[in-house]
């Protein structure tokens, strides 16, 4: 199995340890049910997460504190051609809440989303090839669609649709790979591949 690592800032984004599977067992139900209105059983989370830690096409990352070690949630992308959709962001409340009680800043813990995205964005950049990076966001995530705003280039309108045939509205934001380096090609990281 290859591991990733990419240290960027106060976080860490890289293979999913052992020791967080079910931790990202508990965010998938979580996420599933807040956004989809479906909560998926523990053993078939499990499973997704042990088939997505370790895929090129296909992969679930974690994210840790760096200092602290603590899990603070996940990211991941999926490959289309010449096309990458990052996404899966999503924030372990209980990792957060340990770092407020370890007396980090809420400012701090405002950036983790920010911060992993950028990490996931310079590994993208030098390990895969590609002509456009996308993000699509639930229209009602008002918090992932505010860090996309901020953080992407073009945006479009889009439907998804959930397994019960109900059609959700999406926002897809996206950019180049010269975008990307034009915005991110200055920024320090160290990306880890063993």
């Amino acid at each position: 199995m290859t591991m990733v690592v990419i240290d960027y800032k106060n976080i860490s984004v890289g293979t999913i340890c052992d020791e967080n599977i079910e931790k990202c067992v508990e965010l998938r139900e979580d996420q599933s049910m807040f956004f989809f209105g479906e909560k998926p059983t523990r053993s078939s989370s499990r499973r997704w997460i042990l088939a997505h830690r370790n895929t090129p096409e296909d992969v679930l990352y974690q994210i840790t504190h760096k200092k602290t070690g603590f899990f603070l949630g996940t990211i991941g992308l999926v490959k289309h051609g010449d096309k990458i959709e990052i996404g899966r962001l999503a924030v372990y409340a209980k990792g957060v809440c340990q770092l407020l009680k370890n007396g980090e800043t809420r400012e701090s813990i405002g950036e983790i989303g920010v911060y992993s995205c950028i990490a996931l964005l310079g590994l993208i950049f030098q390990t895969q090839i590609f002509d456009i990076v996308c993000a699509e966001v639930l229209a009602t995530n008002a918090l992932s669609n505010k860090l996309c705003k901020e953080q992407c280039g073009s945006v479009h309108e889009s439907y998804r649709e959930t397994s019960a045939g109900k059609k959700i509205k999406t926002y897809v934001y996206s950019m180049t790979r010269e975008e990307i380096f034009d915005k991110y090609g200055n920024e320090k990281m160290d990306i880890f591949l063993t």
